[in-house]
């Protein structure tokens, strides 16, 4: 099947993406280093993809309604894009950017994103080195790493658990910290 990826600034078509469904032609046109600079990526499905995007870049798209639930990406560059309205339930984007992004009306984890700046992300910490995203929401900070996905309060009692105080506990607590301030800094 085929996929036209138009601009949504002009309604130009950019490209077009083929493959036997759209996850599947997004992800090789991914790996093949798409640029997808000003697209207009509403109302996708992007679930379950996982990719490395280092090679591709996504400066000032739009992603208005689209769904990201148990997605992964790796290395990406999401320069002043637009995720108005977004799903993002158990994703991950490690090493990733969003550098003057918006997140209006989306929702984390069932929960709605709020903040100017909503995304906070630190690493490599602990024993595996992980990246450690945090996202601020109605309820709280949402922390994702590795297998955890959760509340801070969650998260400590996990660390207690897991490292007690080493050097690795000590190291995530010191990220803790800091995500909190930085949200304190930046909450509406």
């Amino acid at each position: 099947m085929k996929y036209e990826i138009k601009s949504w600034s002009a309604g130009k078509l950019l490209f077009t993406l083929e493959g036997e469904n759209w996850k599947l032609a997004f992800t090789a046109a991914v790996t093949a280093g798409q640029k997808f600079d000003e697209a207009d990526l509403s109302e996708k499905d992007f679930s379950d993809i996982e990719v490395d995007c280092k090679n591709s870049s996504f400066y000032n798209c739009r992603f208005d309604n689209s769904r990201f639930d148990n997605s992964s990406f790796y290395n990406c560059r999401f320069y002043n894009s637009s995720f108005y309205n977004c799903r993002f339930y158990n994703s991950r984007f490690y090493n990733s950017r969003f550098d003057n992004s918006r997140f209006d009306d989306c929702c984390f984890a069932g929960k709605r994103i709020t903040g100017p700046r909503p995304l906070f992300f630190i690493g490599p910490l602990g024993s595996s080195q992980r990246q450690l995203m945090a996202v601020s929401t109605e309820q709280g900070i949402h922390l994702v790493t590795g297998c955890f996905n959760g509340s801070i309060d969650e998260f400590r009692a996990a660390l207690k658990e897991k490292h007690g105080k080493n050097k690795h506990g000590k190291d995530y607590e010191a990220a803790i910290q800091m995500i909190e301030a930085h949200f304190e800094i930046w909450k509406e």
